[in-house]
Protein backbone atom coordinates (compact mmCIF):
# COMPACT_ATOMS: atom_id res chain seq x y z
CA UNK A 1 0.00 0.00 0.00
CA UNK A 2 1.10 3.44 -0.67
CA UNK A 3 2.13 5.78 1.65
CA UNK A 4 1.26 9.65 1.29
CA UNK A 5 3.65 12.15 1.77
CA UNK A 6 2.88 15.66 3.27
CA UNK A 7 5.27 18.53 4.01
CA UNK A 8 4.44 21.38 6.58
CA UNK A 9 5.97 24.42 7.99
CA UNK A 10 7.02 24.46 11.45
CA UNK A 11 4.21 27.77 11.43
CA UNK A 12 1.55 25.01 10.09
CA UNK A 13 2.41 22.30 12.39
CA UNK A 14 2.28 24.23 15.37
CA UNK A 15 -1.02 25.59 14.56
CA UNK A 16 -2.65 22.29 13.60
CA UNK A 17 -1.20 20.45 17.24
CA UNK A 18 -2.15 24.00 18.75
CA UNK A 19 1.45 24.55 20.43
CA UNK A 20 3.73 27.42 20.46
CA UNK A 21 5.81 28.31 17.54
CA UNK A 22 9.01 28.82 19.56
CA UNK A 23 8.36 25.55 21.29
CA UNK A 24 8.42 23.58 18.06
CA UNK A 25 11.58 25.38 16.31
CA UNK A 26 12.97 25.27 19.80
CA UNK A 27 12.57 21.40 19.68
CA UNK A 28 13.43 21.00 16.15
CA UNK A 29 16.64 23.24 16.30
CA UNK A 30 18.20 20.29 18.49
CA UNK A 31 18.98 17.08 16.39
CA UNK A 32 19.06 15.31 19.79
CA UNK A 33 15.55 15.40 20.03
CA UNK A 34 15.18 14.01 16.26
CA UNK A 35 15.26 10.31 15.42
CA UNK A 36 14.96 9.12 11.93
CA UNK A 37 16.66 10.66 9.79
CA UNK A 38 15.66 14.24 11.21
CA UNK A 39 12.19 14.06 10.39
CA UNK A 40 9.46 14.98 12.90
CA UNK A 41 6.15 13.45 11.86
CA UNK A 42 3.07 14.90 13.46
CA UNK A 43 -0.35 12.99 13.33
CA UNK A 44 -3.94 14.04 13.13
CA UNK A 45 -6.49 11.99 14.49
CA UNK A 46 -9.20 11.66 11.07
CA UNK A 47 -12.89 12.86 11.46
CA UNK A 48 -15.22 10.45 11.28
CA UNK A 49 -18.05 11.04 8.52
CA UNK A 50 -21.56 11.42 9.95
Amino acid sequence: MAQSRFIYTLKEVAVMIGENLELIEEVTANSDNIAEGELVYVQIPRQSAP
